[in-house]
């Protein structure tokens, strides 16, 4: 049985300034140290609780700016977990992450600026993430993608791109959310045929999984 709070995920927050340390993980630099990136370690939902407040006062703190030159991005990267890594979740992930990401670009449009690091999923990327899910081989997918594939073969995670940056913690918990529920949806349909389950009823329960799972979060109740 798949385990939501089991799923551990980490942020990269790219930021113009902000503090020092990193709760939860550490401070470095990014396009040749022309701006900071935050990056936590991989964390569950019970140790993100624990350090809310630190991490909020982290946020709070931080400088961004998505149409700068270079942008401030968040990145999510959420650990597959390990009785889903096969071709059907990958599979599944890629049909949900289809019909998801149209509507999430409307609502949270990227940056011009960041567009050439989270470009769409076209159609000529689907059909190369198609033949990389025959092959299981995902190392040579396009990264710069709204959700890159490539970062599974060195770190077992896959990363959501998305987002521009923000320093507004109630907007990163419900990305944070979101990510996670769509994870566990791909994930928990996981042996049963795919084809048999309606894509619009899995964008529906990704959606309800990721209000539910902000819900917990911010009740410290996981």
């Amino acid at each position: 049985m798949l385990i939501l709070p089991n799923i551990r995920f980490g942020l990269e927050i790219e930021a113009v300034s902000g503090p020092a340390n990193c709760p939860l993980g550490v401070r470095g630099t990014d396009y040749g140290g022309a701006i900071y990136e935050y990056r936590t370690r991989p964390v569950t939902l019970k140790e993100w609780v624990e350090n809310r407040e630190l991490l909020r006062e982290l946020f709070s703190a931080l400088i961004i700016d998505p149409d700068g030159d270079p942008p401030t991005g968040l990145h999510v990267h959420v650990e597959v977990p390990q009785e889903a890594r096969g071709k059907q979740f990958f599979a599944r992930l890629a049909r949900l992450w289809a019909a998801l990401e149209d509507d999430l670009q409307k609502a949270k449009p990227v940056s011009f600026i960041r567009e050439k690091y989270a470009k769409s999923w076209s159609n000529s990327h689907s059909e190369a993430v198609a033949n990389a899910v025959q092959k299981s081989e995902y190392g040579c997918l396009d990264r710069y993608r709204t959700l890159n594939l490539a970062s599974y073969p060195e770190f077992g995670t896959v990363e959501f791109r998305l987002w521009n940056g923000t320093n507004d913690f109630d907007e990163v918990e419900e990305i944070v959310s979101f990510c996670l529920a769509v994870v566990w949806v791909a994930a928990a349909g996981c042996g049963k045929k795919t084809a048999q389950s309606p894509v619009d009823k899995e964008r529906e329960l990704a959606v309800r999984a990721g209000r539910k799972i902000l819900e917990v979060i911010r009740k410290g109740n996981n």
